[in-house]
Formats: structure tokens, sequence, C-alpha cells
């Protein structure tokens, strides 16, 4: 398996309003060079059309996989980083995708998808739940 890099991408502001934008539009740019998101997806050179394209972000110390996609006007990866899988291909259950690599660990120097990545937070968010819960039944009686 191997990658093609898309870079991080991060949000800017336009020095100019973009015509037919609407106020509160949000724009992207590569990090590296500058390079607008929209631009980019719309040469319609830049990506395959049927490989699996993921949105990486940091976690906890770990490449962390936040969504992927085949279609690339489905990703807005504000703070992430891209990469398109070329061995990978489009399948008929997308949604597979998402449940297959959302929440698992990358590795970008062999593009190995490795195991589910839970949040260390989680078992603090699990109990201030159930406080919450309890609080709520103490509420409805």
């Amino acid at each position: 398996m191997s990658i093609i890099d898309h870079g991080t991408w991060v949000a800017y502001k336009p020095e100019m309003a973009v015509e037919g934008a609407p106020e509160n539009a949000l724009f992207l740019r590569r990090e590296s060079d500058g390079v607008d998101w929209y631009r980019y997806t719309r040469t319609g050179n830049n990506f395959r059309p049927d490989t699996v394209k993921l949105v990486l972000e940091q976690r906890e110390g770990e490449t962390v996989i936040r969504t992927t996609a085949v279609e690339v006007g489905r990703l807005f990866p504000i703070g992430g980083h891209v990469v398109e899988i070329d061995t990978l291909k489009r399948r008929q259950d997308e949604g597979a995708l998402l449940d297959e690599f959302v929440n698992r660990i990358f590795d970008l120097k062999t593009a190995k998808v490795g195991a589910l990545q839970v949040w260390k937070q989680q078992p603090d968010i699990l109990a201030r739940l159930s406080k919450l819960e309890e609080a709520m039944k103490g509420l409805s009686k």
C-alpha cells in the first residue's frame, strides 16, 4: 500500500472578499505552499477518481484517521493532513470505509492502518455522563 501525500490544510481568511461566497464561508489552504483547498480540489488532476482519501489528525501523540471518503468533495480537512491510498479503491458500501478506518492509528511512513485509538479521556467522559444522567433523573421526578 502506498500513499499520495496532499499535505496539511489550515483555515485562513482571504485578503479580499471572494465573490459569491457567504460572509461566514470557511477557507482552507495548504500549510506548505498556501494553495487554496477549493482550487486544489477542483482542478480535476490532483486526486485520483476512485481511490480512498483519508484526513489524519494528531491525538495524544498518535496520527489517527479522522475521516475517509472516495469523493474528495466530501472532505473538509480543517487542521488535518490529507493522504490518498492508491491501492484502496471505491467500494459499493462507502459507509464501511468509515467503520474500517476512522479513529484508527495510521503510520504515514508505511501506510499501515493500526489499532483503534480510544481517547484516554473516555472513562472521564463516561463518568461525567453517568452523573449527568443521574441529575436528569432527579429533575424529572
